[in-house]
């Protein structure tokens, strides 16, 4: 399951090389780094370009680090919520370099990079709101921050922007929080830093790691069967 909780203390000691990503917004931070800290990282701010951008970011963070991919230990990744196109850029990707590499994989939801984000950016509260999707279709989680950490209070709840509203909160942050309210707080996009403390403190997957969509793909299987093989 994604890392619902981080407590700094907590952050795992491996000294091996981490490569950590996160493709799933409107652009793609990417960083290299381990228990000493970021190496190199690379943030860009899209709307789009996920899909080129991805792999050479990670070459150029490598490169910057001084590091080669036999040198990584261990693979993070957002799996979303998101853009459909980012997120299953971002899971193929890790899938892929786990089995090339033969090394763990962690699986990072984007709440709580939202929410690590900011909390490396300031923010604090008891009812701090992790915010995603857009219109009717609202998704969100709400988290307490601390100089300690960001600790997840419940799961996450859909609902339209009435529902969200209704919701007493010290705070909202997240990629629909500009949307909807002309801020968010140090989540303009991903931060390096809390991607890869992330990534250290998070347990590696025991199963392939999967994509998390907040709604059904927009397209519908066809109607008419296809004809049958002869």
């Amino acid at each position: 399951m994604p890392c619902d909780v981080l407590t700094m203390t907590e952050a795992d000691q491996n000294s091996g090389l981490v490569v950590a990503f996160d493709a799933t917004g409107a652009g793609l931070c990417a960083v290299v780094g381990s228990a000493a800290g970021v190496a190199a990282s690379r943030v860009t701010p899209g709307p789009r370009g996920q899909v080129e951008e991805l792999i050479p970011a990670l070459e150029a963070c490598l490169a910057e680090a001084r590091a080669e991919w036999r040198e990584v230990t261990r693979i993070a990744t957002a799996v979303g919520p998101g853009s459909f196109v980012g997120v299953r850029v971002g899971v193929a990707a890790a899938r892929g370099f786990g089995a090339a590499l033969g090394v763990p994989l962690v699986e990072l939801d984007g709440f709580t990079i939202a929410a690590e984000s900011a909390r490396r950016s300031g923010a604090r509260g008891e009812r701090v709101a992790a915010l995603f999707g857009s219109g009717d279709r609202l998704i969100w989680k709400i988290f307490q921050l601390t100089d300690d950490g960001a600790a997840a209070r419940g799961d996450a709840t859909k609902g339209d922007r009435a529902a969200f509203d209704a919701v007493a909160l010290d705070l909202v942050v997240g990629p629909a929080a500009e949307a909807l309210f002309g801020s968010s707080p140090g989540m303009a996009r991903s931060n390096p830093e809390a991607l890869l403390a992330l990534a250290l403190s998070g347990a590696p997957a025991d199963e392939p790691i999967r994509p998390f969509y907040a709604r059904p793909p927009d397209a519908t299987p066809p109607s008419r069967q296809p004809p049958p093989r002869i």
